[in-house]
């Protein structure tokens, strides 16, 4: 069944499976120190993760993106730091988090770790338990 725009179940499924075939990708292209196989830190073919239209904005938004969740659970700031940097390394400019994420703390890393750099990302947060109204938020 789709809705009015056309989306349906099927068109989900293979854009999901899509993300997910992308995401290995920039994952294999890493080694286990997180550089490829002749030391940079992006994707080890040269490529980017591919990035597609946001609306009729003309922006261009990585087709995937980096939740973050784990950022605020990261024992050490430099490696969060890190973990974004190498985001953008690889082409993705998307990032997601909440207030909700350790009470902040991923919030307060992903803006840190944007520093200086936060005309190259696209961030998302989200308005959860503490308040739906725009006023709250």
């Amino acid at each position: 069944m789709a809705d009015d725009k056309g989306f349906t179940r099927r068109s989900f499924v293979k854009g999901s499976a899509a993300a997910l075939t992308a995401s290995l990708v920039v994952k294999s292209s890493f080694g286990a120190s997180g550089a490829g196989p002749s030391g940079e830190k992006g994707p080890s073919n040269g490529e980017q993760v591919p990035h597609r239209p946001l609306g009729k904005t003309g922006a261009q938004v990585s087709a995937l993106g980096v939740g973050g969740y784990h950022l605020g659970s990261i024992k050490d700031e430099d490696e969060s730091n890190e973990s974004v940097a190498r985001a953008l390394d690889a082409g993705i400019n998307f990032f997601d988090s909440a207030w909700e994420y350790h009470d902040g703390i991923s919030e307060e890393r992903l803006g840190a770790a944007l520093k200086g750099k936060r005309l190259k990302a696209f961030v998302m947060t989200k308005v959860c338990t503490h308040g739906r109204t725009k006023d709250v938020a």
